[in-house]
């Protein structure tokens, strides 16, 4: 097992008002804070991938009348086959 070793008073008060208010051990809510975090990141790059395959991918191929217009109701539903 690794250990780390923060040696910053920002951290220990911040974690000491986070076990103060959960009741959680200064381990449980690193780990929560840390997990948050890398979901937050993961969220973001997924933001990211779904924005460029729409900027490359998607958009470029929609007939330029259609650029910077949602389609109507009637067009939604054919295209979605009601």
């Amino acid at each position: 097992m690794r250990q780390v070793n923060l040696k910053s008073d920002r951290v220990a008060i911040l974690l000491e008002q986070i076990t103060r208010r959960t009741g959680e051990t200064n381990v449980d809510a690193v780990t929560k804070a840390l997990e948050e975090r890398l979901q937050e990141l993961e969220a973001k790059d997924r933001t990211a991938r779904t924005l460029t395959w729409l900027r490359t991918t998607v958009w470029p191929n929609l007939p330029e009348m259609q650029h910077g217009r949602a389609p109507s109701k009637e067009e939604q539903e054919e295209l979605l086959g009601f």
